[in-house]
């Protein structure tokens, strides 16, 4: 549990883990699913899809995210034509399979949204039987 500040290492703090988690709770999107996938041949495979994305605008705190648990990557995302004019850049963080599973693992105990819960457990429980 530690992150990478520059070329000193310092410990994560609870306070640091507890934003993360209410950040991802509010804004982020956690992804557990099975479901069947052809390959080139036609043959049918049951494919797991395991991610978690946070998209904002403030781009100063995806990347604090991305920087506390050195996971995952960054998507910049155009803006967009809306209703009044342009909509803003956003930043997105992306992670997928086992570096979701370690962000889960640090951030579980201060999550409080049961559907992110309910998905976290289900993570929790694919990499158990590995």
């Amino acid at each position: 549990m530690y992150t990478r500040t520059s070329k000193n290492y310092t410990k994560k703090l609870n306070t640091d883990l507890a934003y993360a988690a209410a950040f991802i709770d509010g804004e982020g999107y956690i992804e557990y699913t099975r479901r069947p996938k052809k390959n080139r041949y036609g043959k049918v495979y049951n494919t797991i899809s395991i991610r978690m994305e946070i998209c904002n605008t403030d781009h100063g705190i995806i990347r604090w995210l991305r920087d506390t648990f050195d996971q995952g990557y960054l998507v910049h995302i155009k803006p967009r034509r809306v209703k009044n004019g342009m909509s803003r850049p956003q930043l997105r963080w992306q992670l997928t399979h086992n570096k979701v599973h370690n962000v889960l693992k640090q951030i579980f105990p201060y999550m409080k949204e049961e559907a992110k819960i309910e998905k976290a457990k289900q993570i929790f429980k694919y990499y158990e039987k590995r």
